[in-house]
């Protein structure tokens, strides 16, 4: 899906901007999204009870300043 909105604005000469970086932030998310899946399933098969996310919580937050400070820099 990015590659066709990449494509679209190159046709359309619109300024593309580069951001390094953002793609390892992605990653990251993903894999916390996957792990949160995997809770979830434990958590209704009833193989755990009780699941503490404050690490995740914290994960999710530091990544969230990345891509913030990305886009500032970017801007």
């Amino acid at each position: 899906m990015a590659y066709d909105r990449y494509l679209r604005d190159c046709a359309l000469d619109k300024k593309i901007v580069v951001i390094n970086g953002v793609d390892e932030l992605a990653s990251e998310l993903r894999k916390i999204g996957n792990n949160l899946n995997q809770l979830t399933r434990a958590v209704n098969s009833g193989y755990a009870y009780e699941v503490d996310l404050r690490e995740t919580r914290e994960e999710v937050a530091r990544i969230w300043q990345s891509l913030n400070s990305f886009l500032q820099e970017a801007r």
